[in-house]
């Protein structure tokens, strides 16, 4: 089995085709649609969908219903059943017979109506394939009766609609929206060039949509054309759309087979997007990111008044996931004092007094990272005492016999975890003096990997509001936090802040607990996140994935064509090239750009993916434990939680041999 065939993953390619048709000559119209088939067929796709009523031309008016127009249909139905019977693949195409405009199904040389199959129909050889066609614009309608099989993955809309202002554009939202809302794949073909303009003009394209988002959308010029896009049936499961193949898929007992070569190359049409929940408008991704923030802050505010406005205890590091915590809390701060005081009265400064920040350095703390915890207090207008952990962590290293604790340079996981807990001992108990409660700062990627202490550094707080926020969001993020406090005039020093933040944002992510030697060639090596776990891009990536219900080998084959240089059919698209960099897009003296939220796509070699879904998998599949003890805090990005409140539900003892095994699959 070749590994770069998309189908040899669960995946399918669909085609939206469209023409120019002859209004009255259904012959003429037959042999255009065989051969537009015939392309997608050579494109590897499985299905093709054609118009409403292409067949004859849905302007053919009355003429449609005499007999030499009538007879020529179902002649040009054999026709076109006989001419792809060996193409493999399911032509759908629009056709009015007894003066009803069908849905008609070509396929193995059969010609079936969507009469004679309301649920639709479903491949004996790709499991998850279950299509349904559906005539016409009001495709919400038609499926508000008992007309959807839960199972169904894939909408074929056949629609033929006159060109007014606005009508495609309210087509494409409506086939999206319904994507999302049911968690499938939606295939629009619209219109045909040809079309009589004795009452109206009309447009022709192809527009595809799964699961909310566009996988293309083409206006066709001239005489019409194919569009294409690549879907992957198994992430339909995460909606409970497609649940996995029944005992009928797996032994062939569909209504047609695809017909694909498993030993031959299909690469993906394109790169996979690196960043998925990155939209393609920077516009849109700051009102995302805004959004985000909003509801970081709400949901704190919310636990806030529960908490009868306790004070806020954070530990402050320098990093990003402390940074972000901070400003989130100022700003739940802010809502819940204008919430107590009247609006003029209200004084940031007073709401800002009851976050109490601690800095707690460590073996491997640098001034750098500690300057950027104090500088970060300072400029939003917020206490930050000190409280060195060193001699206590020494003591406590010495009473359990450690070696390090007599100075000896052995830096273990018990070495490193007295820091992590001590850090969580004190804020702990600086809730109980102070009359606050813990924030936390473990972000979604850490959760995912199991990157934290069990019961306390990251892991354990008394709220956390980063839970749902995937690491390599994170910069942005902070960017727009920083810009919306500013604008709400809710920090100490807007320039201090933002020339901190571009600081804190350019230092490469860093538990710092091992201090930094030299290597055998007297080089300094000092300790990195990702140098130990690998890229949060990549990591982000895979969780993404495997949220929606890939597995390994598709979560690997996704990988390859998002991050290996030159991977897929085409070329880098803009969706590839979606990754905002941590030294990128933030100027001190200019604050937060929409122009330089996009930069250069990361690229790393086969192997070096491999290895890291490896680290990820055996990470994700053992750390549940971890996962099963979370603190509350909000679901951010819909379908992006690992709480086991929100809905992930999971094992704490699963084995990951047999997807480790998959992986290994995936090198040759």
């Amino acid at each position: 089995m070749e590994f770069n065939n998309l189908y040899a993953h669960g995946m399918v390619r669909v085609a939206a085709a469209t023409f120019e048709v002859i209004p009255g000559n259904p012959r003429e119209n037959a042999t255009r649609i065989v051969e537009l088939a015939r392309e997608a067929a050579a494109a590897h796709a499985a299905v093709v969908v054609f118009p409403q009523d292409c067949l004859t031309g849905t302007t053919v008016g009355d003429w449609g219903r005499n007999t030499s127009v009538a007879n020529g249909a179902v002649s040009a139905l054999d026709y076109i059943a006989g001419q792809t019977a060996d193409f493999g693949l399911v032509t759908i195409l629009g056709a009015r017979l007894s003066g009803v405009s069908r849905a008609i199904s070509i396929f193995d040389g059969s010609v079936v109506d969507d009469v004679d199959a309301p649920w639709g129909l479903r491949a004996d050889n790709l499991p998850g394939l279950r299509i349904l066609p559906v005539v016409g614009e009001r495709i919400s309608q038609v499926l508000t009766g008992e007309v959807l099989e839960p199972s169904t993955t894939l909408i074929a809309q056949l629609v033929a609609p006159t060109h007014t202002v606005g009508a495609t554009r309210r087509l494409h939202r409506a086939a999206r929206e319904l994507s999302r809302d049911l968690r499938l794949a939606v295939v629009q073909s619209i219109g045909s060039h040809g079309e009589s303009s004795t009452d109206g003009s009309h447009t022709a394209g192809g527009f595809i949509a799964a699961d909310g988002m566009i996988l293309a959308a083409e206006e066709h010029l001239g005489a019409g054309g194919l569009t294409l896009a690549d879907v992957a049936l198994p992430e339909l499961a995460g909606g409970s759309r497609y649940t996995g193949p029944d005992y009928g898929e797996m032994t062939g007992y569909g209504d047609f087979e695809v017909n694909f070569d498993l030993t031959t190359e299909v690469p993906l049409l394109e790169p996979p997007a690196q960043r998925p929940l990155v939209p393609a408008s920077p516009r849109r991704y700051r009102a995302d990111l805004q959004e985000a923030f909003e509801i970081q802050s709400a949901a704190l505010a919310r636990r806030l008044q529960a908490v009868e406005d306790g004070n806020i205890i954070l530990g402050l590091s320098g990093g990003l996931d402390s940074t972000l915590a901070l400003l989130v809390a100022v700003s739940a701060k802010a809502q819940r004092g204008r919430a107590l005081v009247e609006t003029a009265a209200f004084d940031p400064t007073t709401s800002r007094e009851s976050i109490l920040t601690f800095t707690m350095p460590g073996f491997a703390t640098t001034d750098h990272t500690r300057g950027n915890a104090e500088g970060l207090a300072r400029a939003i207008g917020v206490g930050c005492e000190l409280i060195d952990i060193r001699p206590t962590a020494t003591e406590m290293l010495k009473t359990m016999g450690h070696p390090a604790g007599n100075g000896e340079p052995v830096y273990d996981i018990t070495f490193e975890n007295v820091q992590a807990g001590l850090r969580a001992d004190y804020l702990f108990r600086l809730a109980n003096q102070r009359g606050g409660f813990v924030l936390g700062t473990g972000d979604l990627s850490e959760a995912a990997l199991g990157w934290s202490t069990y019961g306390v550094g990251d892991h354990m707080s008394h709220y956390g509001v980063n839970g749902g926020v995937p690491k390599s969001m994170m910069p942005d993020l902070i960017r727009v936090a920083v810009e919306e406090l500013v604008e709400r005039d809710l920090v100490a020093d807007s320039s201090a802040l933002r020339e901190v933040v571009a600081s804190i944002l350019a230092t490469e992510v860093t538990p710092e607990l091992i201090p930094a030697r030299a290597d055998a060639a007297g080089e300094v090596q000092r300790q990195t996140t990702e140098g130990t776990i690998g890229p949060y891009l990549l990591h982000d990536f895979f969780l993404y994935h495997t949220l929606r219900g890939a597995g390994p080998d598709l979560v690997a084959f996704l990988a390859l064509g998002a991050f290996t240089r030159g991977a897929g059919a085409g070329t880098d698209s803009t969706n590839a090239s979606r990754n905002v960099g941590v030294e990128n897009g933030f100027e001190p003296s200019q604050g937060f750009s929409l122009d330089s939220l996009f930069a250069e796509p990361r690229y790393f070699e086969r192997a070096e993916i491999l290895h890291w879904l490896e680290v990820f998998y055996r990470r994700f599949l053992t750390q549940q434990f971890k996962r099963s003890a979370s603190v509350d805090g909000p679901v951010i990005w819909e379908g992006m939680s690992l709480s086991p409140r929100a809905g992930f539900r999971f094992p704490s003892d699963l084995s990951p041999a047999a997807v480790l095994a998959q992986i290994e699959n995936s090198r040759f």
